[in-house]
């Protein structure tokens, strides 16, 4: 009897083991064929993202923008992807929404990508994006011999070191990619004249050859914003107190630091409540109670301001036969 017993569990257990193996393989044939190579089995739309330090969660990616003056959140957008390509999209919804031409622009280094800045700049956006710190091979180098002491002729199109050597290019364009960071075109400069240059050890750690140097095709753009970036620090350090003033409100004082809903516009639908719900408490604050239920009784919705300026056309033409259905 125990025997009979001890076989039927066994074939249960065979029988579930076999049934999530069939699941599992139906998951990597379907992770196979997307794009994401991510499947997310809580929420579809959901996507492993990185937070901080290496440290990554299954979730959504909040974008907004806030105003400099009141940090009243101007714009927002839920993503499934990383900050790198978001800066110069939610920059121009932005000036949309505050109705101006230009804008200057503060966000941390996660948000520097040079197609991303190059974008900000012909949309008339002014960026200070935070620029990442130098890697471990860089710092290895001199200070005196950082890519940055090094003189570029744009119409040579060449690199002048601080010794006085030129480095060229062939001109063909390689592309590069940063972990976890977006591709991008290069062209690498270098010279021979290193080989028997005498500070060559201070320049660099490469014993076959010599330094060379990389430049981005949006390399104008980038050293422009880290220009700005660090003679404008006093208010580089302002952008903490301007973005994340929101959310230390929203997620610290009300508890709010993650979301009901499943699906990328359940969970837009449920930061917009979240979000007018804080704008409108932080117009209380700035304005008072008093004077804000002043603005409120003016305040005419936009459908209504439209409404009105059809009807005020409909009288002004009554013979072009123009009607308005309430």
């Amino acid at each position: 009897m125990e025997d009979a017993l001890k076989k039927q569990e066994v074939v249960k257990k065979i029988a579930v083991l076999q049934e999530r193996k069939q699941k599992y393989e139906q998951l990597t044939e379907t992770l196979k064929n997307s794009e994401d190579k991510q499947i997310s089995t809580t929420d579809a739309q959901s996507r492993s993202l990185p937070v901080k330090d290496g440290i990554t969660n299954v979730c959504y990616n909040i974008q907004t923008a806030a105003d400099s003056k009141h940090s009243i959140i101007v714009e927002f957008d839920t993503i499934n992807e990383g900050d790198q390509g978001q800066l110069s999209t939610m920059a121009d919804k932005a000036k949309q929404a505050l109705e101006v031409e230009e804008i200057i622009a503060l966000a941390d280094k996660g948000y520097h990508t040079g197609k991303q800045l190059q974008a900000c700049e012909e949309q008339h956006v002014t960026t200070i994006v935070a620029y990442p710190d130098r890697n471990n091979r860089a710092k290895q180098i001199d200070s005196a011999y950082q890519t940055e002491k090094f003189n570029y002729d744009a119409n040579k199109d060449c690199y002048t070191c601080p010794e006085g050597a030129t480095l060229t290019t062939n001109g063909i364009e390689y592309e590069k990619k940063h972990t976890g960071r977006t591709t991008y075109l290069v062209k690498k400069y270098s010279t021979l004249q290193c080989n028997n240059c005498p500070v060559k050890h201070l320049c660099t750690s490469v014993k076959q050859g010599g330094r060379a140097i990389e430049r981005s095709a949006y390399q104008d753009a980038i050293d422009a914003n880290n220009k700005r970036v660090d003679e404008n620090a006093a208010l580089y350090k302002k952008r903490q107190q301007i973005i994340e003033h929101p959310y230390g409100t929203i997620k610290r004082s009300w508890g709010y630091s993650y979301t009901l809903l499943k699906g990328i516009k359940k969970v837009n639908t449920e930061m917009a409540i979240i979000f007018t719900m804080y704008n409108f408490r932080r117009a209380i604050t700035i304005l008072g109670i008093t004077e804000m239920l002043n603005r409120l009784k003016k305040w005419k919705p936009a459908f209504y301001a439209l409404k009105t300026a059809i009807i005020q056309v409909s009288y002004a033409n009554q013979n072009s036969k123009m009607y308005l259905r309430a």
